[in-house]
């Protein structure tokens, strides 16, 4: 669970750096398979 809230603040860190946000998409869809 840490790891995928850790990635929930990734996903919202994305609004305020759209480059790192491609990444954080990536490694959610990753997360979600």
């Amino acid at each position: 669970m840490a790891d995928f809230a850790d990635e929930l603040l990734k996903i919202a860190s994305e609004q305020k750096g759209p480059k790192r946000g491609k990444k954080v998409k990536s490694r959610a869809s990753v997360v979600l398979e």
